[in-house]
Order: structure tokens, then C-alpha cells, then sequence
């Protein structure tokens, strides 16, 4: 729908030919006295005629004050009439009308010109300020909708799905129609809506070809004044706005429920007589030969206005304008009409200057904005400037505020007519600009309300370069914020642009074609943000099939069909898009792939490093800098819990890495922060203690910073690992998790208390294992025990329904923990207790291996068999410990050996880890199984004693830190000395291998050596 005016140009004509009239009738010297005595009943009257008396409009006021009178009974009044027609004009006559009927309270007009109040919260908040400032009807919500803010602050809503969200909305929506039905039980109620054509649009090109649901909870203001007008009771509402058929349409389809609710009232131009009368109103102070030759000439007035009242006014005025360029005898009818113009908006003149400056500042005029603006004025005569004008005919004023507008059809007349230059405007654009980028943005309204005016102004300066410099970057913010209200103020002043009277910009040709190309790439965000991710991948394909470079890179075909006309549709939008674009779609289509369990990782892989790729070749362009570092640094984050997710903790942390200068280079410090935060705990696993506690502390001092405290807890409960694994007896670690959970408790998120309740278990178990070494008492252990289980249990029933793999931590865990317990317990002759708990145990690590299984979760599945190898060594069955070990074996890619290693060293995978784990196993089953042997099996001792010394090699492929080495390393002297292998053989052994693979053992030679005393190991 185009919001432009369609200003006629006759009435600009028009303007001119009575004018010509005057000076032929009367001659110039008379003619100029005439105008002399008309501008100094003008000093008397600012200019545009004071609003006055309705003329012509008995039938809409009948309307409304029948709709007024309808007690107990909502009626709805759709007034619908082109621009100009005196719509807004009606909502103020209804306002008098219901300030002589005491029991009604009027809510004020809420104008959707203001895009803020585009969405429901605005315009909730609005309605009940009016209404009932003290809340007391509407405290249930406010409490419900101030808790939606602190969750939304604390940045509870980056972990909840779109669907959590929308629902919360929706209860909102319904809190606040409840809280206003109780109101109006007690009060008749007045709610009037103006400029409803702003929001006339819901449905967005992609959203149309797809069939793309909006879902319910949305904070849209079209479906929320449907809905309001639905579901109020005992309420009057009064919407104006431009025709719209489909608006039109969803309202009058109300009446089928209740049947007189909703009356459609067109609102048409004067009649001819009508017109004449309006004349005659406004120029009741205006001289009389002016006046007569006005009146003569009605009916070419009403032709040329077509009886709009704000054109009949308009013409007036500009009449009234002593225009000397005609005295000239200048006949040039083009340069005519912009001369017409540009001397009513003069910005030479000190009595126009500031109707020039409105006509330019479209998001309102305040005094301080005109003194920026208008240095020469002081603030006290820019305050008395604008109070002059406030309540003239053709002047608009916010219900609240100070700012002040025109009336729509002289911002018309100005873009059609006044000849300014392109640079001119394009100066002052910016200078408008640089008032809100250097105005005060402490809080989030004032900061919101800034960076929108800000893009409204940079739109008309470069649409392109204001789209990616501003509009994306914003808007990613407020989206990843689920910051609802600031990203549709956003999109709505694109769509206002688009629909607006600017054609001839720089770009805006291409601008159409851009921002739908940017509602397919949020499309298919939008969806991943949903888990609807096999959709997602499906409206990725499709798209890529427009693709004339065949970046597409899978083989089969589209699964959705298309029409012919949506293809003609979309084909112009999606075959000219710019490389942006291809590589934005390929790191979301890639990030669907990667939460699509079924999908192999090289697939995904190769997806992701192809947009990194596409972006890369992008370096060299200025114009998506901020976009192009934002996308790199999301794909690398991306590619990093890829390989986090499969194992690859070495390749993990260099792609954290890279991410965190791209994002550093875009300052986004909360994906900074957030990608640190994983690094650290990466870092942590690869047993660099150092870096890890380093990255954990820079991303919660960023945090910090932010205030979010959901990630802040998050970050705490980071930390509070790696301090457990660093010193596994240590409270600093369960202090951190346990301030961690006290927080997610306090914001009440699921999520984060699973994910904390999972840490304590673990810190808690690894500190309950203490017993073994003496570092604490068999009761100690035996209650951080229960306090674990405690924990365990409530992330079980957390993530049971949720995330597969922190489900899968939680059931490995508790079987592990069960196991330790029923070690404690045999150790105290409590057979009947161990027994139980060592069944428990096997139960837990059952369930974790069939939901490894069935979510392709391979490491997993070779993280649980392993434990279950020492569950059953710990029942002394030895044969289902090798059962279950050669299983293991089985699951991990036959690539991970020794012999490949020497070549290639794929070090950080977490395969060497689990190999290193299977050779300790493995070397102490052999060991075991010779002792049972009388005499001892020299060949089975000496390959248990191969298999433990060469897991040290795997454990040096999977990090190569050296304090977790020699951490290992003693570990494996230590169980060969406690298991009292002589010396001799293990040096024997430790040279063969040494010969055999060539690796680096030094950190090993010295464990064996501080446990033996043996020249071999010198």
C-alpha cells in the first residue's frame, strides 16, 4: 500500500490562478495592500486557520454518539477516508463529545504515525497510563508483564525457545483484556486509533510464498486491535485510517460473531455547498475582497480539493502567502508551483523557517530540536515559535508528549513540490540525525526511541548504506534480546519507506529487492530460533535453487513444491541478491544442519566453511563490514560447537578463537563473552587449567559489564567447573556453581538450574571420591553423595524433555555416582546397600547408552561404555568388561591409531582420550587377570604393562599441556608401582616402546622415574 498522498496538483493550480485573479482584478498596488492587511491579521493569527466548527459531518457524529450511548454493548467505528479527508479532525470532535458525557473516560487518541506504538506492550502501557495510572485494575498483569521485563533483562529468553516466549506474550495479551473488561464493568470506555494504514500490512513477500504461520503471542498491533475490538466489553472504539480493503474486511468479519459490533463509516470529501461553507469559516478574518473572490470561486476550490477539508485549508493558506514572484508576471507554470511552495516553507524567512523545519523533522518537533537545528533562536522564543502554532488546523500533537507534526498533506505537498535540492535535504537529514546520535540514551526508552529515529533520517539520506549500518546491526540486537517492541519499530520504518513518496533516493530502487531478501534470511533464523529446523532447511534449498552460482550443495531437489507464481515471485528477489546474502543463507542453513542430529558433520562442515568462504571474499567491501564480521564470527562459533559436539576439542578452540576476533572486531560483547565462555570450558577438557580460567574470567567480566544475569550465572557456573577439574577437593568450584544456581532460582529459568544442578552432582561426586585418598571421611563423602543424587535428579527431570545431551549427562552421572557409592558402601561391609547401588547404577548407565544410541550421539555412547567397563571390573566380571571395551573400541573410527599418528597427528580428538582410557583398562585387566595365575603369566603382566604406558601416547595425541600429562603420567606410574610390577620389566617395556613409535616421553620417564629407581628410566 503506498502511503504517499496523492496530493492533488490542481490545488496548487488553483492557488495560482485565484492569485493571478486578485492581482488582475484589483491591480498590484491594491493587491498589495490586500496581502499587507492579510499578513497582519496573520501576526495577530499565526499561520493555518484555528480549528473550528465541523462542517458537513452530523451523520459520523450521530454515529458516535449512538455508539457513545450503547452502554454495557462495545462498538466499533471504522472511519475510512483518503488523506485529508478530516478523519483525525472526527477523533477530536468525539473527544469533546465524550467530555460532556461524565461516565465515559477517553483513553486519548493513540496515533500509529509513531511506530512505537506498533506493537501490543506500547500501546498496552499507553491505554492503561490513560486510563488508570494507579494500576489498581491492571496490577495482575503489570506483575506479570514487569517479571516478562527482569526475565527479558536478565537475558532469560536467549535459552527459552520462540515458542516459550510467544506464550508468555499471549498470556500477557490476555492478562491486560481481562484487567481492562474489569475496568470498563465499572467505566464506559473511549479507545480511538489514528493513521491505521501504518500497519496495514502483516504478512511479509516470504511469509506469503512459504505460508509461513505468524504465532499466536506475537506482539503485532493489527492482530491485537482485532483482537481487542473481538473481545472488549463496554468499550467504544474509534479507528481511522486510509482505505484498506483487508483491514476492512478482518473487522466487519466480527459481526458474524456479533452481529452490529463493527460500522465501517467512509469518510468523503465536502459536498459543493459544504465546501463553500468551509471557505466561509476559514476565512472569517481574512480581507473582504480576498474573501468575496474565495467564495466566487468555490466550486473550483471544491473541484481542485475534491472537498477535503485539509485541502480547503491548505489552498487558504497558501493564498494568504503574498506570493511577489506572480506580481512579476512570471507565467511558467512548473516554476510556479514550486515557487508556490517553497515560499510557504521558506527557510530564508524567520516566520517560516520553523514550518520548514517541520515539514523535515518527521519524527516530531520539539524545542530543543529546533534550537539545535536553528542556532540564531534562543530556547525561550523556539518554545514560544512552536506554542504559537500548536493548535492551528494543519498541526498534529502526540497525546502526551511536547513533539509536533504537520498534518500528512503538507509533508505531501513538500516532498511533491518544494524544490530543495537533494543535498540541501540530505544536509539537514543529517543534521537531524546527529541531534538523536548525540541525544541522551541512558535508558532503554530514550535509546530506542534514538536509534529509530536515527535510521528514519539515514533511510533518506542512503537507504542502502542506512539499511546495513543500521538496520541490521540494531535489529540483530533486539532480536537476539527478544527485544520484540524495538526490532518491529525497526522493520516498520523500512516498510514506511518503502511505501513512501522517496523513488528517486540514492538505491531505493534496489532497496525492495534487499529487504525481502532479508526477511528469507530471517525466515529461516526465525525457524532454527523455533526448533523447526527440517523447515528451515527446506526454505534454505529452495532458495538456493535461484541461486545462478549453484552454491547449493546437496544433490537432491527441493522437497517443497512451488507454484509458477510464486516462483515469478521470488525469482527477481533471490536471483539478484548480492554475495551477502548467499553467504548469510548458507550460515543459517548450516547452523539448521547442525541441530539436526541425522545429518553427517562433514556435510555440515563443508556447508559452513563454504559461507566463510563467500565471506572472506567479501573483504573488501566497506559497505557490509559490521554484517561480514558478525557472520564470520557466528559461522566459526558455529563450526566450533560442531566440533565440540563430535569430540574435536583441539579444532573447537581455534575456531572459538577465530570467532572471538570477529566478534571483537563488531564489538558484540554478549557473543563475545558467550564464545569465551565455551573456549574456556573447551580450553578446561584439553587440560590447559591456565587458559581456561583466563578465557572464564574475560567472559564473565564482560558479562558483568552487560548485567544480563542469566549469562552471568552461566559464566559462574563455567568457572566453577574448571576450578573442579583443576582441584577436584576444592570448594571454590561448588561455590561458584552453587552462586549460579542461587541465580537461575532467582529468575527462575529451567534451563540454567539443570545445567547447574549437573555441575554441583559432578563437583560433588569428584569430591565424594576424596575417601579413596584419605582427603575425606566415608561419611563426608557419603552425604555429598545424597546432596548429588539430589541434584542429578532434578537436571534429569529438567532436561527429559529438552536437551538430549544434558538428559544424557545427567543419567551417565547418576550411574557413575551410583557406582562410586556402592564402592563407599562395600568398603564399609554394607553388602546389602552396595548391591543396591551398584544395581542402580547399571539401570542409569543403561538409559544414557540407548539415548546416546538413538540420538547419534557416537562419544557418547563410548563415554558410557567405558564407565560400564568399570562397573563391571567393580563386580569382578571380567568378561563383560571386555565385552563392553571391545564395544567401545568398535564405536571410535579406525583412524585413531598410533601408526597414523606418527604421520598425522590429529591431536584434541576426543577418541585419543577414550583410547587412553581403553589401554588403562585394558593394562589393568591383563595385570588382574595374571595375578589370578599361579605363577603369574610374565606375558600377560608385561602386555598390561604395554597397554598402560601406551595410553600415555594417546593421552599426549589428545592434549598436549604438560600439566594434565604429567598429571596422567603419574597416575599411570602410580598404578603400575601400587600393582607391584617390577621396575626392570617396566623399563624393559618402556624402551621397546620408545623404539616401536618414536613419541616423546619425557614427561612419562620422569613419573616412572620418581616412582622407580631404575637406571632405565634415567
Amino acid at each position: 500500500m503506498d502511503l504517499t498522498a496523492n496530493l492533488p496538483p490542481q490545488l496548487v493550480d488553483i492557488v495560482i490562478d485565484l492569485t493571478k485573479k486578485i492581482i488582475s482584478e484589483y491591480g498590484p498596488v491594491v493587491a498589495k495592500k490586500l496581502w499587507e492587511q492579510a499578513q497582519q491579521v496573520k501576526i495577530q493569527r499565526p499561520s493555518f486557520a484555528i480549528k473550528g466548527d465541523l462542517v458537513d459531518r452530523e451523520p459520523t457524529i450521530r454515529s458516535i454518539k449512538a455508539a457513545l450511548n450503547a452502554r454495557d454493548n462495545t462498538r466499533v467505528i471504522y472511519l475510512c477516508g483518503s488523506g485529508g479527508a478530516g478523519k483525525t479532525r472526527l477523533l477530536e470532535e468525539a473527544k469533546k463529545v465524550a467530555a460532556s458525557k461524565p461516565p465515559i473516560r477517553w483513553a486519548g487518541i493513540f496515533d500509529l504515525y509513531h511506530t512505537d506504538l506498533h506493537n501490543t506492550f506500547y500501546l498496552q502501557s499507553a491505554i492503561i497510563e490513560s486510563l488508570n495510572p494507579g494500576r489498581q485494575y491492571f496490577a495482575d498483569y503489570w506483575e506479570k508483564r514487569e517479571l516478562f521485563e527482569r526475565k527479558r533483562g536478565d537475558g532469560v529468553f536467549t535459552s527459552s525457545s520462540d515458542a516459550a516466549v510467544q506464550s508468555e506474550i499471549a498470556t500477557l495479551n490476555q492478562l491486560f483484556i481481562d484487567a481492562l473488561n474489569q475496568f470498563t464493568s465499572r467505566h464506559r470506555v473511549v479507545l480511538a486509533f489514528d493513521t491505521l494504514e501504518n500497519i496495514g500490512e502483516e504478512l511479509d513477500v516470504i511469509q506469503q510464498v512459504f505460508k509461513l504461520e505468524t504465532v499466536k503471542g506475537s506482539l503485532s498491533a493489527r492482530q491485537w486491535l482485532l483482537d481487542l475490538c473481538r473481545d472488549a466489553k463496554n468499550t467504544v472504539i474509534l479507528l481511522a485510517g486510509r482505505p484498506n480493503v483487508e483491514l476492512k474486511s478482518d473487522l466487519e468479519r466480527i459481526n458474524t460473531i456479533d452481529m452490529g459490533r463493527v460500522e465501517s463509516i467512509s469518510v468523503e470529501g465536502l459536498t459543493q455547498s459544504d465546501t463553500s461553507d468551509l471557505l466561509t469559516v476559514y476565512t472569517r478574518n481574512v480581507p473582504r475582497p480576498i474573501a468575496k473572490l474565495l467564495s466566487q470561486n468555490a466550486i473550483n476550490i471544491w473541484q481542485a480539493t475534491k472537498g477535503l477539508p485539509v485541502h480547503v485549508a491548505l489552498t487558504v493558506e497558501l493564498i494568504l502567502q503574498t506570493p511577489d514572484f506572480l506580481k512579476e508576471g512570471q507565467n511558467n507554470d512548473l516554476e510556479l508551483e514550486r515557487k508556490v511552495v517553497r515560499a510557504f516553507f521558506d527557510s530564508e524567512k524567520p516566520d517560516r523557517r520553523h514550518l520548514f523545519f517541520l515539514a523535515l523533522a518527521r519524527k516530531g518537533l520539539t524545542p530543543d530540536l529546533l534550537n539545535y537545528l536553528e542556532r540564531r533562536w534562543s530556547k525561550e522564543e523556539c518554545v514560544k515559535r512552536l506554542t504559537d502554532v500548536e493548535n492551528l488546523t494543519l498541526i498534529k500533537k502526540r497525546h502526551g508528549e511536547s513533539d509536533l507534526f504537520l498534518h500528512d498533506a503538507l509533508y505531501e505537498m513538500f516532498d511533491e513540490f518544494a524544490p530543495y535540492s537533494r543535498e540541501e535535504k540530505n544536509y539537514w537529514y543529517q543534521r537531524l540525525r546527529e541531534y538523536y546520535q548525540n541525544s541522551n540514551k541512558e535508558e532503554q526508552l530514550q535509546w530506542e526511541k534514538s536509534i529509530v529515529n536515527i535510521l528514519y533520517y539515514d533511510l533518506r539520506c542512503d537507504c542502502l548504506q542506512a539499511f546495513y549500518r543500521n538496520f541490521t546491526r540494531w535489529s540483530e540486537i533486539a532480536i537476539k534480546g527478544y527485544e520484540i517492541e524495538l526490532d518491529s519499530q525497526l522493520r516498520n520504518e523500512i516498510f514506511i519507506y518503502l511505501r513512501s513518496n522517496h523513488k528517486n533516493d540514492i538505491n531505493s530502487d534496489a532497496m525492495n529487492a534487499v529487504f525481502n531478501q532479508d526477511n528469507a534470511i530471517r525466515w529461516v533464523k526465525r525457524l532454527n530460533r523455533r526448533s523447526q529446523y527440517k523447515q528451515a532447511i527446506e526454505v534454505a534449498e529452495i532458495l538456493f535453487a535461484f541461486d545462478t552460482n549453484k552454491r547449493f550443495l546437496n544433490d537432491h531437489l527441493p522437497v517443497m513444491d512451488l507454484s509458477e507464481n510464486d516462483k515469478n515471485i521470488l525469482e527477481p528477489i533471490i536471483s539478484t541478491a548480492p554475495p551477502i546474502f548467499w553467504a548469510s543463507l548458507l550460515t543459517y542453513y548450516g547452523e539448521a544442519l547442525t541441530y539436526l542430529t541425522k545429518q553427517s558433520e562433514s556435510q555440515i562442515e563443508t556447508v559452513l566453511t563454504k559461507a566463510i568462504d563467500e565471506l572472506n571474499d567479501l573483504s573488501f567491501d566497506r559497505q557490509h563490514d559490521w554484517l561480514r564480521d558478525r557472520l564470520l564470527g557466528y559461522t566459526h562459533d558455529r563450526l566450533g560447537y560442531l566440533a565440540r559436539v563430535n569430540g574435536h576439542y583441539k579444532n573447537a578452540s581455534e575456531y572459538y578463537h577465530q570467532a572471538l576476533q570477529f566478534y571483537k572486531d563488531a564489538e558484540i560483547l554478549d557473543e563475545y563473552a558467550f564464545t569465551q565462555n565455551n573456549l574456556a570450558f573447551v580450553l578446561a577438557l584439553l587440560g590447559d587449567v591456565v587458559g581456561a580460567k583466563a578465557a572464564a574470567e574475560d567472559a564473565l567480566t564482560k558479562r558483568l559489564e552487560l548485567g544480563q544475569r542469566y549469562p552471568i550465572a552461566l559464566s559462574y557456573n563455567t568457572r566453577g567447573l574448571i576450578r573442579a577439574l583443576e582441584n577436584s577437593g576444592s570448594l571454590d568450584g561448588q561455590r561458584d556453581c552453587e552462586l549460579a544456581l542461587s541465580i537461575f532460582e532467582e529468575i527462575n529459568t529451567p534451563r540454567g538450574i539443570g545445567l547447574a544442578c549437573n555441575a554441583l552432582g559432578f563437583i560433588l561426586r569428584k569430591r565424594g571420591e576424596g575417601w579413596t585418598l584419605g582427603q575425606c571421611t566415608p561419611e563426608q563423602a557419603k552425604q555429598w553423595y545424597i546432596k548429588a543424587e539430589e541434584y542429578f535428579e532434578r537436571a534429569k527431570e529438567i532436561f527429559k524433555d529438552g536437551e538430549k545431551i544434558r538428559l544424557w549427562e545427567a543419567l551417565n552421572e547418576l550411574g557413575c555416582l551410583n557406582r562410586d557409592w556402592a564402592c563407599l558402601l562395600k568398603s564399609l561391609q554394607d553388602e546389602e546397600g552396595s548391591r543396591i547401588k551398584f544395581k542402580q547404577a547399571k539401570g542409569f548407565q543403561e538409559q544414557a547408552l540407548v539415548l546416546a544410541q538413538e540420538s547419534n550421539m557416537r562419544f557418547q555412547q563410548v563415554d558410557t561404555l567405558d564407565d560400564v567397563v568399570e562397573l563391571s571390573l567393580n563386580l569382578g566380571d571380567f568378561e563383560q568388561a571386555r565385552q563392553k571395551l571391545e564395544e567401545c573400541r568398535a564405536l571410535i573410527p579406525p583412524e585413531f591409531n598410533l601408526t597414523a599418528a606418527r604421520n598425522e597427528p590429529n591431536r584434541g580428538e576426543i577418541y585419543w582420550f577414550s583410547l587412553a582410557k581403553i589401554q588403562m583398562r585394558e593394562g589393568m585387566m591383563r595385570i588382574w587377570r595374571a595375578r589370578q595365575n599361579t605363577p603369574r603369566d610374565i606375558l600377560q603382566v608385561a602386555d598390561g604393562i604395554r597397554c598402560l604406558l601406551n595410553s600415555f601416547m594417546y593421552f599426549s595425541l589428545y592434549s598436549e599441556q604438560q600439566v594434565f600429562l604429567e598429571k596422567r603420567a603419574q597416575e599411570i606410574a602410580a598404578t603400575l608401582k601400587t600393582s607391584e610390577i617390577p621396575g626392570e620389566l617396566v623399563g624393559d617395556t618402556f624402551r621397546q616402546i620408545i623404539e616401536e613409535h618414536g613419541f616423546n616421553l619425557s614427561i612419562l620417564r620422569s613419573a616412572l622415574s620418581k616412582e622407580y629407581n631404575y637406571e632405565k628410566f634415567s
